[in-house]
């Protein structure tokens, strides 16, 4: 969230917090919060899956605090997990007391039973104070079982590194990629990772490399290309063609495979349902994706293609950036069909250029690399780019992931009112990508409530849903109405209980709320992250001085 968004979301909350009390934590001895969580939400039938319950709480009394250590050290969930689930190990529970706050994990490993177990019931905490007793519970968890399959391993060794290199503006680049087998000497890959390219080459197995002179059909308008491979090439590189699934193929849980020779583990990850946009079908999944993943498969179980990676969203590990990972696969089974009907292959460099001279979406995407070309960024060039987008766009009005690739681009080059055009474009003909673009780009802009609205329309599922909740906290916060911003917030901590920047604002929530004393407690509960602990500290301690801002999310991490 950028400094102006909080600065006004400051005042507001401490002018709230004067308000008093609010009427449910007076009357909670214990101020106490519980969280659950677990360690990944696709896992392997007969696998172990573990489960963390954390509970943070300020009690008012010695009583209360006494409580709250008998409750949690009771707290069993092995006869609330169901006949889906077989309780491994528990560990002991964990317990630390600073300044007043009580701090309780407790972590459960499980072994998953079933392909039905699709969610972790919640975990109930009883605490018997006196002649009454209060009840907590976490939310329910969901997780996606799966059965792992030969296929889907024997489906990653038919993918392989791919290097494209070529020249803009008289300046050297070099992408790299991924791409699969699926025909004897038809390699796949994503369309961005070779446009405007003079030199191909991929990197099989086992390290040798094979130039890519010839193409059988490029689809820009999907981002795919079906490239030439030597088909004796393939096949003394023990590279087998990969079967594409159908259009209806379901499945609880979807994997990555990028290309070998770099260390990387398997991905699985649950799926969403596919995004249908007129002519497309995109294939949208949690899956983990790296820059280089472009151009790989998209697997089922059964180890057959679902799409190729062509976009996604991944924090690197960064530590103020919500780990919600998207995965984004576009359908190839158009350009496969051209390449089946083609009696031979073409130039590469002649169909790359034949591209680019009639179909928009190839203008787009030979302009959106000259743009983010870094050593390019600020030449004078930049603004003959530009044109060539928007020529691109007025061209294609009604492709909603080009307007989406055009309103991201525009907005980076400080095209404000255009990228919020072609971002709204997109986003009216449903593309949920654009829809989280264009809620941040009104966050940027002051405009708080549309964001909020925007946002709150995709919290409630979806691929953003986590992410859009926390963009809605923020724009409630900025708003001055930290009540309505709680849920999301909380929300937000089921996913992640850790994650600084939401335990930071639910803090200035419960400032607002009158609860100073669970604030502090969350300060205390930040004591790993100092700068985050010392910007909630300042308003608990002095109003009038301001916090730091929050990092933006990135929209789109993969290109």
């Amino acid at each position: 969230m950028p400094t102006s968004v909080l600065r006004p979301a400051l005042v507001a909350v401490l002018a709230l917090a004067a308000s008093g009390a609010h009427a449910e934590a007076a009357h909670d001895p214990l101020r106490l919060q519980l969280f659950g969580t677990v360690d990944r939400q696709a896992v392997e039938v007969g696998g172990l899956l573990e489960i963390n319950i954390e509970a943070l709480a300020v009690p008012a009394t010695e009583a209360a605090r006494e409580a709250l250590a008998n409750a949690m050290a009771a707290l069993d969930v092995a006869d609330r997990l169901g006949a889906g689930f077989a309780v491994v190990r528990t560990s002991r529970l964990m317990h630390r007391r600073t300044d007043g706050v009580d701090e309780y994990q407790r972590r459960i490993v499980v072994r998953v039973l079933d392909l039905e177990a699709r969610e972790i019931p919640p975990v109930r905490l009883d605490v018997a104070l006196g002649s009454q007793a209060r009840t907590y519970q976490t939310r329910p968890i969901p997780i996606q079982p799966y059965v792992r399959t030969e296929a889907v391993r024997e489906a990653g060794r038919s993918v392989v590194a791919i290097t494209a290199e070529g020249t803009l503006d008289g300046i050297r680049f070099e992408r790299i990629g991924s791409a699969f087998l699926v025909g004897d000497d038809a390699l796949v890959t994503a369309y961005h990772v070779v446009v405007a390219a003079s030199r191909v080459r991929v990197t099989l197995p086992d390290g040798r490399t094979a130039r890519v002179r010839r193409a059988w059909a490029l689809d820009p308008t999907r981002d795919v290309a079906v490239l030439h491979l030597d088909a004796e090439v393939a096949r003394d590189a023990g590279l087998r063609p990969l079967v594409v699934a159908p259009p209806a193929a379901s499945g609880a849980v979807s994997m990555t495979a990028g290309w070998p020779g770099r260390e990387r583990a398997e991905t699985v990850a649950r799926r969403y349902d596919d995004l249908v946009l007129g002519g497309q079908r995109l294939r949208v999944a949690a899956n983990a994706v790296r820059p280089g993943d472009s151009g790989g498969p998209l697997l089922d179980g059964q180890g057959r293609v679902l799409g190729v990676v062509i976009s996604g969203r991944s924090t690197g590990g960064a530590a103020d950036l919500l780990d919600a990972t998207i995965c984004l696969a576009a359908n190839p089974v158009p350009a496969l069909g051209r390449y089946r009907d083609a009696e031979r292959p073409v130039a590469l460099r002649s169909a790359l250029r034949r591209a680019a001279a009639s179909v928009p979406a190839a203008r787009a995407h030979e302009a959106v690399g000259a743009i983010t070309f870094p050593v390019q960024r600020e030449g004078a060039d930049r603004r003959v780019h530009v044109a060539s987008l928007l020529d691109a766009l007025r061209q294609a009005p009604g492709d909603p992931v080009l307007q989406f690739l055009a309103g991201s681009v525009l907005e980076e080059v400080g095209e404000d009112r255009l990228a919020a055009g072609a971002l709204d474009a997109s986003r009216r003909a449903g593309y949920a990508p654009a829809a989280y673009s264009l809620a941040h780009h009104l966050m940027d802009q002051g405009r708080h409530y549309s964001a909020a609205q925007l946002f709150g329309e995709m919290s409630a599922s979806g691929p953003y849903a986590t992410l859009a909740s926390f963009g809605r906290a923020q724009a409630l916060v900025a708003l001055g109405r930290p009540n309505e911003a709680e849920a999301s917030l909380e929300a937000v901590l089921d996913h992640d209980p850790r994650f600084a920047p939401a335990l930071y604002l639910l803090g200035l929530v419960r400032l607002a709320q009158g609860r100073e004393a669970e604030a502090r407690a969350l300060v205390v509960r930040l004591r790993t992250r100092p700068e985050w602990a010392s910007a909630l500290q300042t308003p608990i301690d002095a109003p009038s001085l301001r916090p730091p801002a929050l990092q933006p999310h990135p929209r789109v991490a993969l290109r």
